[in-house]
């Protein structure tokens, strides 16, 4: 099938008229958000830490469509029950690595249920409208709050949220939304969602902008990161503001330029973190070595975070 696009004309006077105010932005995520949920557990096993893993589908409305759509977990339980206190995992491009599932078995060795979100229907969407970031973000949402649901049904009354790049940037939109997520640790991600779109080097992201500005004629970056930031309206980190009550860790990179280290600091700041470790190196260094040298930092941080 022919994918039909819009000019860059009228995506550009789209956006002119229908960008919302913050306010507006708030009440239309919302809106889509349904909580209504169910879900099957597929299959049990034992992981090397002995923790329990189940694997969950976990079924809800789709945000866009209003059609029901699946949400994959990994629920890793502690052997000797959980404590209350859970933390969702939210993994970076790419999908689960061995990495998530090392947090996840830290985590639950210490007697913390972790719950990694795998995927979801829609999740690789691609498309050269630039509406395919804001439809991302809403389905992106949608998973972190369902699986809070569903942690919810299973009577966990403290919960976290670690994620990596763009699971740290996913992380910064729930913060805004879900109250039930008190605690946060944030590795390589960033504030100025638009600004990362139109400046990272990840390759999924270069070769988009690359098609984009072929297709609707952009001379430059300036030109497309404009065009970026008039039609991307759900920006996360606007979401946060002084009533989010959040107990934060960041780890960022300081040789950044998949998301610029400037980002990374200004998350950090946004957040008024308490507990921010600043690596030497780039993007995947960084993510590398916070699971080698700072994972014992992460646990810690949601054992004494979270409420037993």
């Amino acid at each position: 099938m022919k994918l039909l696009l819009p000019s860059l004309m009228a995506l550009n006077a789209i956006a002119s008229t229908a960008e919302p105010s913050l306010a507006e932005a708030r009440a239309r995520i919302e809106k889509s958000y349904s909580p209504k949920i169910s879900y099957s557990i597929l299959d049990s096993e034992w992981s090397l830490y002995g923790c329990k893993i189940q694997k969950i589908q976990l079924n809800a409305k789709d945000p866009i469509t209003s059609k029901i759509r699946h949400v994959d977990i990994s629920l890793y339980k502690p052997r000797k029950g959980h404590n209350g206190s859970a933390v969702i995992v939210l993994p970076p491009t790419g999908g689960v690595n061995i990495l998530d599932r090392g947090y996840a078995n830290a985590l639950c060795s210490q007697g913390i249920t972790a719950a990694i979100v795998s995927g979801w229907s829609h999740q690789n969407e691609i498309d050269l409208n630039f509406d395919m970031h804001n439809r991302a973000a809403l389905r992106a949402l949608a998973a972190v709050r369902h699986t809070v649901e569903l942690l919810d049904l299973f009577q966990y009354n403290s919960i976290g949220i670690l994620g990596t790049s763009i699971g740290a940037v996913t992380s910064t939109l729930v913060l805004g939304f879900e109250p039930r997520v008190t605690a946060a640790a944030l590795i390589a991600g960033g504030a100025h969602f638009t600004d990362i779109i139109a400046t990272s080097d990840e390759s999924g992201a270069s070769k988009l902008r690359a098609a984009r500005m072929k297709k609707f004629g952009y001379k430059n970056i300036e030109e497309y990161s404009q065009a970026v930031k008039k039609n991307v309206w759900i920006e996360p980190a606007q979401f946060i503001t002084s009533s989010v009550n959040i107990d934060s860790l960041i780890i960022s990179a300081d040789k950044d330029s998949t998301v610029l280290s400037k980002y990374q600091l200004q998350l950090a700041k946004l957040l008024q973190t308490k507990n921010h470790i600043h690596r030497p190196g780039n993007h995947f260094q960084v993510i590398k070595d916070s699971f080698f040298y700072n994972k014992s930092d992460i646990v810690n941080f949601f054992k004494k975070s979270l409420k037993k």
